[in-house]
């Protein structure tokens, strides 16, 4: 079981408790230092992996080939949008919508109508 130190979701004293009520033989309980609940996302998640694969790799009955060695270096982990994509996103957004609103002001003057400017994507619908 590996618990965050400064989760708030889940009460560390009664998942230790817990832990410790358990029958298992094959258990293990670690304290994540500064980590909350979402430990893959935490700064120190390296850390969460790395337990997590170490006693994934004890737990392997004997003759079993190994996965070979943990190099944090050649593992991606998904942890959620980067700032770079996040704000590569925000710019297309940006440039689409004034894009959009390009449109809608030279078909509201050609058409010689306030509303195209907004609802120009509906032209096809509209009663001419």
């Amino acid at each position: 079981m590996i618990l965050g130190e400064k989760d708030v979701i889940v009460d560390n004293a009664a998942a230790r408790s817990w832990n410790e009520s358990t029958k298992s033989s094959v258990k293990q309980l670690k304290l994540m230092a500064g980590s909350y609940h979402e430990l893959s996302k935490e700064p120190n998640s390296k850390d969460f992996i790395e337990c997590v694969l170490t006693f994934a790799a004890k737990q392997a009955p004997a003759g079993t080939k190994g996965f070979g060695d943990y190099d944090f270096k050649k593992v991606k982990i998904n942890q959620g949008p980067s700032a770079g994509n996040a704000s590569a996103k925000k710019r297309k957004f940006r440039l689409l919508a004034i894009i959009y609103f390009i449109i809608g002001l030279i078909l509201s003057i050609i058409r010689k109508s306030k509303r195209l400017f907004l609802i120009w994507p509906a032209m096809p619908f509209l009663k001419h």
